[in-house]
């Protein structure tokens, strides 16, 4: 596999999803550890070769292992994702599409919120955002005074930690209070990411026989969890077709689970 992959990394990366923007022979952010200057993809002897220096210890190595550390997989699991984009031993698969994922440079103030967070349990629910969705916990998220181009100033909100399936931190979704919108006769939130787009897994994920319901946003997750009970329910922040991609993310890596994409759950 590794000599019908060479030569083609650049195209494999991007089926796999990761963006093109981070395919570069110069220093920028890391699209796994989300570093912000110390990853650059050489792509020597066309093997898809990479390094990090953003994460800690440094990290070198080919396109596999590239996708090992932004998905937090195995060889076997970055294998197969590297076959389905060649087009299959037998079968061809469609190439997994994910959305672009931004370059941020707010890693670091990110961090440092979900740091600063409160997780308490009543101080959460008593945020107007979860009174309002009824989310009677934390469920995973914090609440803090946020400033940013959409929020405002020190806007008091919801913060829901963004990471990949492996657990590994990406960023934050923040989520304002609810204003009333007269005219259109609903509530509206703003909601302001720092650092990059991920997702967010609640429930039982030991067990391996409980469904897995993929929805978009914080509310709708816990929602779903509180809904069905015994089950996973995972969180995804950005456009429909991430929920599209993490299922086939997730499928790949345990084919057995049953995936159920939610269009609306709160």
């Amino acid at each position: 596999m590794r000599e019908r992959a060479r030569g083609r990394w650049r195209g494999i990366l991007s089926a796999v999803g990761i963006n093109d923007r981070f395919l570069r022979n110069r220093h920028g952010p890391c699209p796994g550890c989300g570093g912000r200057d110390r990853f650059r993809w050489d792509d020597k002897d066309g093997s898809g070769s990479f390094f990090c220096g953003g994460g800690g210890d440094s990290l070198a190595g080919d396109g596999f292992t590239l996708i090992q550390h932004v998905f937090n997989s195995n060889f076997a699991e970055a294998a197969t994702m590297v076959e389905d984009a060649l087009g299959g031993k037998e079968s061809p698969r469609i190439p997994i599409q994910a959305p672009p994922p931004p370059i941020s440079d707010t890693y670091s103030k990110a961090r440092r919120i979900w740091l600063e967070a409160n997780t308490d349990d009543a101080f959460v629910a008593s945020h107007p955002y979860a009174k309002l969705k009824r989310i009677d916990r934390s469920y995973g998220a914090g609440r803090g005074f946020v400033s940013g181009s959409l929020l405002g100033q020190h806007e008091d909100c919801i913060i829901v930690p963004l990471k990949t399936p492996g657990g590994q931190f990406k960023g934050i979704e923040c989520i304002g209070r609810p204003v009333w919108n007269a005219e259109k006769k609903k509530w509206e939130t703003t909601k302001q990411t720092f650092g990059s787009k991920g997702c967010l897994i609640l429930g039982n994920t030991l067990d391996k026989s409980l469904p897995v319901y993929i929805v978009e946003g914080f509310a709708d997750a816990v929602s779903m969890w509180r809904m069905v009970g015994n089950c996973v329910a995972v969180a995804v922040f950005g456009p429909k077709k991430r929920q599209e991609f993490y299922a086939n993310l997730f499928e790949q890596k345990n084919p057995d689970r049953r995936y159920i994409i939610v269009e609306e759950a709160a």
